[in-house]
């Protein structure tokens, strides 16, 4: 697998991006996103480092490092 910068990636595994939230005055079932998901599919590639790590950005600006073998295109 040859990633670019520029490539669109996912995180691979389950996606855990999101708590449920009951409030206590209501039935109603909220969703909160603590910070950006990373198994989305416009998480993208901003950089390729030397030694092979990938710097990433989620759809809300948020950035992280990972290797190769975490994500999938």
């Amino acid at each position: 697998m040859t990633i670019k910068i520029g490539d669109h990636v996912r995180i691979k595994g389950v996606c855990t991006c999101f708590e449920i939230i009951r409030p206590t005055h209501s039935s109603a079932v909220g969703f909160q996103r603590p910070s950006g998901c990373w198994h989305g599919p416009r998480t993208m590639v901003l950089r390729i480092f030397q030694d092979g790590g990938l710097l990433l950005e989620d759809s809300r600006g948020f950035v992280r490092v990972a290797q190769t073998n975490e994500v999938r295109l």
